[in-house]
């Protein structure tokens, strides 16, 4: 194995872990319905759904879960980052392939996660945020030019699933 699969192959097993994690701190979340399922589906239709929406609107996450939720979003999104770069053969020798454009994406989307996640946990913006450029532009971006990922009202990336 040479350095670079030795390298896809650490930042893959990075986000199994992370995806497994997620995955965890959503599962080990109690849920208890306000009213038995059995119940509810026994309702006639608009009276169901007038429930459901209840039930909805009753679920309160604590703020601490939310936030560890964005930052494992954050940090899954980072690692895709690189891992498109790096596992792209064309990406080492032209600055304009399509693996920068991507990464890139994700990387902002990564670094509006990790904003989100500040906000939610009552930290200060804790890490500049990476200018979206023109396609094809990678040159480094200086924490005084970042602005704000919130500012962005473009699309950032494609949504991922977890």
């Amino acid at each position: 194995m040479n350095k670079l699969d030795a390298y896809v192959s650490a930042i893959e097993l990075a986000i199994q872990a992370l995806d497994s994690a997620f995955i965890r701190s959503n599962a080990a979340e109690t849920v208890i319905p306000r009213m038995p399922l059995s119940e509810r589906w026994s309702l006639p239709p608009a009276e169901r759904e007038a429930a459901d929406r209840a039930e909805i609107a009753s679920y309160n996450v604590t703020a601490d879960h939310w936030g560890a939720r964005l930052c494992l979003m954050s940090a899954f999104e980072s690692l895709h980052s690189a891992l498109r770069v790096i596992s792209s053969s064309r990406a080492h020798s032209d600055p304009h392939a399509s693996a920068w454009r991507d990464a890139t994406a994700r990387a902002a989307e990564a670094s509006r996660l990790a904003q989100c996640a500040a906000e939610v946990l009552g930290k200060p913006q804790v890490l500049p945020v990476a200018a979206l450029r023109p396609e094809g532009d990678i040159r480094p971006v200086r924490p005084a030019q970042a602005p704000l990922a919130r500012e962005h009202t473009g699309p950032v990336s494609r949504p991922m699933g977890l």
